[in-house]
């Protein structure tokens, strides 16, 4: 069935706002968190959505707060032949700057040479006379560490150069979005910047409630509905628990995996016949198993390729 209001493996963008459900709770304790502290760390394990969540919740949910918003940062990128090795050239801070600034856009000024510079820049005070926030959201930041490990030593400059943005602007925030696994990483530079990293913020992946939201919502608003308890088994099923009581398996884990629901819902929709009003038992017994879904779109993914 057409007009699919699940986004599969790939993570939500703005754009995908209407489609992003189950996770209000955390947008609003995350976007309070960035309100109050010049620096947030949000980690998770992999796949858990903080991508989606930053995209789809949070970035909106500031602008809409007053936020000046610069999301999507990279400190990865594409390594420019001669970039300068000497000290005070990072070249993840040059990585930012290029995921930051529209250089499509040949009216714009020159690009700033430093973050300070950069925030600056966009610090002036609005028509309103209210201070405006500036907030650089820093995706998948763990990249300071997988990218350029001869450049190891652009990592303190860095947090240098961080730490002097933040001393040029009061009001600046920072989002630092990176896998949980290299958080302890971080503890070298951590006094470079306001508060050591100390405020975080963890996501885990959905609770069943949240899960059955994602579920259920999404097709709602596409005027379609799930037969009674049948998005429950779902959940049931993508937390490790069997379908029926004659059937065999685990114990369900204590949270539903974001991919695994997106991948198994999509594959459900698409199955679907036109004009379908109501989603059966039927199709969560047929396209409902984590493991064969995913199967499917790796086979499709190949058969694409």
């Amino acid at each position: 069935m057409k007009d699919c209001p699940y986004v599969g493996p790939r993570p939500f963008t703005a754009t995908d706002q209407d489609m992003f459900k189950g996770r209000k709770a955390e947008a609003q304790e995350l976007i309070a968190l960035i309100h109050a502290h010049p620096i947030v760390l949000v980690y998770a394990p992999s796949g858990a959505g903080k991508t989606s969540l930053i995209n789809a919740e949070v970035v909106p949910g500031l602008r809409k707060a007053g936020c000046r918003v610069f999301a999507c940062g990279r400190v990865s990128g594409k390594l420019t032949p001669g970039f300068p090795a000497a000290p005070g050239k990072s070249i993840y801070e040059f990585n930012l700057l290029s995921t930051l600034v529209d250089s499509g856009d040949n009216s714009a000024p020159p690009p700033p040479t430093s973050l300070s510079e950069f925030v600056a820049r966009y610090a002036q005070t609005p028509d309103s006379g209210l201070p405006t926030p500036i907030v650089l959201v820093i995706d998948q930041f763990e990249e300071i560490f997988t990218h350029y490990p001869e450049r190891w030593q652009d990592r303190k400059q860095f947090f240098l150069d961080l730490a002097e943005a933040f001393a040029s602007l009061r009001r600046l925030r920072v989002v630092l979005s990176m896998r949980e696994e290299f958080i302890a990483r971080l503890d070298p530079f951590a006094d470079e910047l306001p508060g050591r990293l100390r405020t975080r913020f963890r996501l885990c992946p959905l609770t069943p409630k949240g899960a059955l939201e994602a579920i259920k919502e999404p097709a709602a608003a596409r005027g379609v509905s799930f037969a009674e308890g049948v998005a429950d088994k779902l959940v049931a099923s993508l937390r490790g628990a069997p379908l029926s009581e004659e059937q065999q398996g685990s114990s369900p884990s204590e949270f539903v995996e974001p991919l695994h629901l997106q991948v198994v819902c999509r594959g459900i929709w698409e199955a679907l016949a036109d004009g379908t009003k109501v989603i059966t038992e039927s199709s969560i017994k047929t396209y409902g198993d984590v493991d064969q879904a995913l199967a499917r779109y790796y086979d499709d993914c190949v058969a694409q390729t």
